[in-house]
């Protein structure tokens, strides 16, 4: 098998070749990923199309704010990438380096309840996934990494379906839906519930808490960190002002999502 030079990241070649026949039914959407050299960092290239070759123009900028909004809030999240269009690679790429770490259906779910850092990380990403509306967090979308410690944390991968709608029709974007809380993250909640998984309703309000206190700049810079290529400025200034109002009102969803008759039943205090 050959390998040659894909992209550049921080100065370094990442070698590798593409692979446009990954299958149906893998746990991750993109078409393409690298198999790095042996010793190599490995990354899979999430491209603005699916698998059909159907525009996703979103996609890369959908992945690299959820990134950085994340971090912001201590939820721990792959290295990610912006791959630049090219005269070879008209389009560009998100990249996200691969990270060695169980995902949460393959992980011991007693480890995992019995630890206080991964019930809070629990609770902050489901009022994260409220805030960006992301329609897509599965027990495959959360890996578990175990720190020098012993202590068990989330890594969250895939934002694809996050804020803007996967669609080429720019008009029709996640964030001009409407979506109320439990519907976006319903499924999330029952499937760690189901793997005997606690979820505090404290620490959904304390989690909500802590977003709508996130400075603007913040949102700003992290939307304004997408490059041009990836998103115009238009989009731009809209997913600001939806995110930001949002954020103001994250209280309120999480509020509306603790009282709701069917997920009280599944919330512990």
């Amino acid at each position: 098998m050959s390998f040659t030079p894909l992209f550049t990241i921080s100065g370094h070649e990442v070698f590798g070749h593409y692979n446009d026949k990954v299958p149906h039914g893998q746990s991750y959407s993109n078409p393409l990923i690298t198999e790095s050299i042996p010793g190599a960092e490995r990354h899979y290239l999430k491209p603005p199309y699916d698998r059909d070759k159907k525009p996703t123009p979103y996609v890369i900028a959908n992945e690299l704010v959820c990134a950085t909004l994340a971090n912001q809030l201590g939820i721990l999240v792959a290295e990610t990438h912006a791959i630049a269009p090219t005269p070879e690679n008209a389009h560009g790429y998100f990249a996200s380096k691969s990270v060695e770490a169980p995902t949460l259906l393959d992980s011991e779910w007693d480890d995992c309840n019995n630890c206080p850092l991964f019930r809070e990380d629990l609770a902050t990403l489901i009022a994260f996934d409220v805030w960006v509306l992301n329609r897509d967090r599965s027990n495959s979308n959360m890996l578990v990494h175990t720190d020098e410690g012993g202590s068990k944390r989330i890594i969250a991968i895939d934002h694809a379906a996050a804020l803007f709608n996967h669609g080429a029709d720019h008009n029709h974007i996640n964030l001009k839906l409407g979506q109320t809380a439990d519907s976006l993250i319903s499924n999330t909640i029952e499937d760690c519930v189901f793997f005997g998984i606690e979820i505090s309703k404290s620490g959904l309000i304390n989690a909500a808490a802590r977003i709508a206190t996130l400075s603007p700049g913040i949102v700003q810079a992290a939307v304004n960190s997408v490059p041009k290529w990836a998103l115009s400025q238009s989009d731009k200034s809209f997913l600001i002002s939806k995110l930001d109002h949002r954020r103001k009102h994250i209280n309120a969803y999480i509020s509306g999502l603790v009282s709701h008759e069917h997920f009280a039943t599944l919330l512990c205090p």
